[in-house]
């Protein structure tokens, strides 16, 4: 393999996964900043109704104890 050519497609690969990087971090900005709004609207909700939405299923995706934190 040549090594102009071997350098050529890491390059190419690095300018590729930059891009990835980049868009992952404006998705991850996106959702902090959506899942600190969604908090902040929770946080003015009554705890009575506070307690109807924690998911005490088996099958729940965010421990309780996680949703407990959420919620506030």
């Amino acid at each position: 393999m040549e090594p102009a050519k071997a350098v050529k497609e890491y390059k190419d690969e690095v300018a590729k996964l930059k891009v990835q990087v980049g868009e992952y971090a404006k998705k991850v900005g996106e959702l902090t900043f959506e899942k600190d709004w969604a908090v902040g609207k929770l946080k003015s909700l009554d705890s009575s109704f506070k307690k109807e939405l924690i998911d005490k299923s088996e099958n729940k995706i965010i421990s309780v104890v996680k949703q407990c934190k959420l919620l506030n």
